[in-house]
């Protein structure tokens, strides 16, 4: 069952006015890469029937015949057909959405077996979860112990601090094969800049190296060690 204390807790933070009301450079970097990632995986998305966990109301464009936006958030979904629930307990019908996007960190903040079952009871066989995540990989973490699945890590959030629950890509993968799912595509931003971070420089100069991501990811040793990764993954 969802822990509700820290449920409350999430909320609280994110319905908060002031959380929304800037957006800082290491995050615009997220949204940009998790808006491609999107774009690029879900292209057929136009005959779909589309669930967005967590979605704090964006759409990504996507314009599926039945596109449902899921927050704990009300002022988050005044202007789509939304739903107010955690992603943990889903009051949706089991086998009933061709897509499902979980990004902006929703497990992270969230219980991610309870979240990735809940995501494979709602689609149907055959269908698509896009996962994007907060990664224990990144370089900012390289010289902590490898043999931790997940760990809570005070980070930032547009300016404010927020305290949330990083996870390994393996354990992640091992959850949604677990679910029924098979990972099919992987893709990891903030690489270097993660690094930078490690080192104490600011964020805001941090995010500026991001730029480089197309060049890390040729590098096999770091190409998956950046701060978010995006996963996809066909329901069996």
């Amino acid at each position: 069952m969802p822990d509700n204390w820290k449920l409350s807790t999430v909320r609280q933070f994110y319905e908060d006015p002031a959380v929304w009301s800037r957006s800082d450079g290491w995050h615009a970097v997220v949204a940009a890469n998790t808006k491609r990632a999107v774009a690029g995986l879900t292209s057929s998305a136009m005959l779909q029937d589309v669930v967005n966990l967590g979605s704090g109301g964006k759409t990504f464009e996507l314009r599926g015949r039945f596109h449902v936006h899921v927050d704990i958030v009300h002022a988050r979904l005044l202007h789509v057909l939304g739903v107010i629930a955690s992603a943990e307990q889903l009051p949706l019908a089991d086998a009933t959405f061709d897509l499902a996007l979980c990004v902006g960190g929703v497990i992270n903040h969230s219980d991610a077996p309870l979240v990735i079952s809940e995501a494979a009871r709602v689609l149907r066989p055959g269908g698509r979860l896009v996962l994007e995540f907060d990664s224990l990989d990144g370089l900012q973490h390289f010289a902590e112990d490898p043999q931790a699945n997940a760990a809570v890590v005070d980070t930032f959030f547009n300016g404010r601090q927020v305290r949330i629950t990083e996870y390994t890509r393996s354990h992640i993968t091992e959850l949604l094969r677990r679910s029924g799912f098979q990972m099919d595509g992987c893709h990891s931003f903030h690489i270097l800049s993660a690094l930078l971070l490690r080192f104490g420089c600011p964020p805001a100069v941090a995010a500026r190296f991001a730029i480089l991501d197309p060049v890390a990811r040729w590098i096999r040793p770091i190409r998956f060690r950046g701060t978010n990764v995006v996963l996809t993954a066909l329901r069996r």
